[in-house]
């Protein structure tokens, strides 16, 4: 029999990765028999019970889910936390999210939005200025949130501490972290993982001599979903034109970012990911 993860309240509140469904937090499971499934990630796995995920939710027992604007070390301490009360036979899912988004006080989530960036012929981020901050509300925010974190000294460190690799370094570690230690950690072995975006390491490592033959140990191939989903849009289109660019904004606001036209084709595009999960079930059968 399964239960419900025993993590405290204070876990739930700060990360904000309870599952609910109609404004009901789960406390219990659908069926105690079955196995549970984990989340870990961003708005691309925040709604379990939608479109892509939905196999999931059917055949499984969602315990835990993503949360927008979540970077990669929120995503690492959550699993540090969770990683002992994951069982053999439960299945997780961990969305790597953007490489610029960090954590801020009390759990904000920061992503600083760039203007020109990588317009620049010098380097990949060379030129560039702050043109926001995009603050996720954290979950035990009242309606002030927006006053966590002071824009000024947030742009101040973006222009004079932050550079191109400063983040990139850390990305790396994380992630690697993630896959080489925390995962073959795991009590189960269904564990699919996925890049939510591009992360230009290689050429990043380029500029700074790293030579070619480490940078091929340490850049493993994981395939986009955001980059997946907007050439779905491209190839519906005979040419470049502004509709793509309203084809992402409209993916923006929907649950997981994904159309239910999308769905077939996410599972036999990550066919080779997605068996790892063995669901009874899959949509590429």
């Amino acid at each position: 029999m399964y239960e419900y993860p025993n993590l405290p309240d204070s876990y739930w509140k700060f990360w904000g990765t309870e599952f609910s469904q109609g404004g009901v937090k789960y406390k219990s499971l659908k069926d105690p028999n079955k196995p549970r499934v984990w989340f870990f990630g961003d708005s691309f796995v925040q709604m379990p019970h939608k479109n892509i995920w939905h196999p999931l939710y059917n055949e499984f027992n969602v315990v835990h889910r993503g949360v927008g604007g979540t970077s990669v070390d929120a995503v690492y301490m959550q699993l540090l936390v969770c990683r002992h009360l994951i069982h053999p036979n439960d299945r997780v899912i961990i969305a790597l999210s953007h490489v610029d988004r960090e954590i801020g006080r009390d759990g904000i989530r920061l992503a600083p939005l760039f203007r020109n960036r990588g317009t620049s012929s010098n380097g990949w981020q060379e030129g560039y200025e702050l043109e926001q901050v995009k603050q996720y509300k954290p979950p035990t925010a009242t309606k002030e949130w927006n006053n966590y974190i002071d824009e000024e000294i947030y742009s101040k460190y973006i222009k004079t501490v932050r550079w191109d690799m400063s983040t990139t370094l850390r990305y790396m570690a994380v992630t690697s972290s993630i896959k080489n230690e925390i995962i073959p950690s795991l009590a189960t072995n269904h564990v699919a993982v996925f890049n939510c975006f591009i992360v230009p390491i290689k050429e990043l490592l380029q500029k700074y001599d790293v030579p070619y033959q480490t940078i091929k140990e340490i850049t493993p191939e994981l395939k986009p979903i955001w980059d997946f989903l907007c050439n779905i849009d491209r190839s519906n289109k005979t040419k470049r034109d502004d509709n793509l660019d309203a084809d992402a904004q409209s993916r923006a606001n929907v649950n997981n970012h994904v159309f239910e036209s999308d769905v077939n084709r996410f599972w036999n595009y990550y066919k080779g990911t997605l068996e790892k999960l063995c669901l009874d079930q899959p949509l590429y059968k």
